[in-house]
């Protein structure tokens, strides 16, 4: 005979449940913290972002008019910049070094043979990293001086998990390799219980940090977060579990 389960065994069921989909799905921050701050590159404070002022000057040694062209830029909102005779060029996610070579080869046809470009960022706007997600402030955060933030301090800054649906336990970092470009991507346990770990994850210009819901989320609570506030979401790799 088929018997309902009483309420307060339900309860339990439900409970069980929700701990299993909340379980943690990736490596703790100690067991990361080595590998991911392996990857950390002085290049990452040199990547030119959206707000940069960047000089551009193209020089030819055998032309009539030595300088080709001297101007400067501003990097805008979506990572584009416009010169005369190459149009809008992406830019954010380059090395300073990596829009000279690219600048070389779109202006080709229109320099004289042997002409050098030269681009340089002459006013940084501010490096930051991007924390999203189930946190009470989602938003940009403006990196100290020495260019790095640990996890747990970005978390911090964000005022903390948002509301008890925060999945910790599947907390995604992206990180944009310059030398390579292209992006690295990790799944960290990033519990409470891991943050007083005694080799903490260093963050730096232009990471992303993304804390998940857990699978169980209230319909108000996605009309809120996603409709009404209407949040940006930066786009990210998740790594496949």
């Amino acid at each position: 005979m088929h018997r309902t389960p009483r309420p307060k065994h339900f309860a339990l069921l439900i409970l069980g449940w929700l701990a299993a989909c909340a379980s943690p799905q990736g490596p703790s921050i100690p067991k990361l913290a080595g590998e991911i701050n392996s990857t950390l590159t002085e290049e990452a404070e040199t990547v030119i972002v959206p707000g940069d002022t960047l000089n551009l000057r193209a020089m030819s040694l055998t032309a009539m008019q030595p300088v080709q062209f001297d101007v400067e830029v501003v990097v805008q909102p979506d990572g584009k910049i416009v010169l005369p005779g190459a149009g809008a060029q992406d830019v954010a996610g380059l090395t300073p070094e990596q829009l000279t070579t690219h600048l070389e080869e779109a202006l080709s046809d229109d320099l004289p043979a042997g002409s050098k470009v030269a681009a340089n960022i002459t006013q940084a706007a501010p490096r930051t990293i991007h924390v999203i997600g189930a946190v009470k402030h989602s938003g940009q955060y403006v990196l100290p001086p020495d260019g790095h933030m640990t996890l747990v301090e970005a978390l911090a800054e964000a005022g903390g998990v948002g509301h008890y649906t925060a999945y910790l336990g599947k907390t995604t970092l992206v990180r944009w390799d310059p030398i390579h470009q292209k992006q690295k991507s990790w799944v960290i346990d990033a519990r409470e219980r891991w943050w007083s770990a005694e080799e903490a994850i260093l963050l730096q210009p232009n990471d992303i940090l993304y804390i998940p819901d857990t699978p169980i989320v209230r319909v108000n609570q996605w009309i809120d977060y996603f409709i009404i506030r209407n949040i940006p979401f930066p786009r990210f790799i998740i790594p496949a579990p």
